[in-house]
């Protein structure tokens, strides 16, 4: 993996790292629990809620977290000879999904 890729993962990398802790403790704080203290959940793996008041204070809670805004992460500029393999090349799917946040130049 190039440099510049290499940065941007472990910059990415950080932030989901920050979201799903947080992600975690809302699910720790709303979710009904079993006999043994863990998150209940639902057909389809969602989780059960405790009651009205703590589905509204989750899905509030759980927006914010989604709305936040992520600095620190810039647009990377990399060119297809910095990758020493083809078989290292992002794939068409892997381009789709960075294509905000690596632009290829040459």
């Amino acid at each position: 993996m190039c440099k510049p890729v290499f940065n941007l993962k472990k910059k990415v990398d950080s932030e989901i790292e920050f979201y799903l802790e947080q992600e975690k403790k809302l699910i720790e704080r709303y979710s009904a629990k079993d006999e043994n203290g863990h998150p209940k959940f639902l057909a389809g793996g969602r989780i059960e809620l405790n009651d009205m008041d703590s589905k509204i204070a989750f899905e509030k809670e759980i927006t914010n977290l989604r709305d936040l805004d992520i600095d620190g992460i810039d647009v990377v500029e990399v060119s297809a000879s910095e990758f020493r393999e083809d078989s290292i090349l992002p794939s068409p799917n892997e381009l789709l999904i960075l294509e905000d946040l690596i632009k290829f130049i040459d």
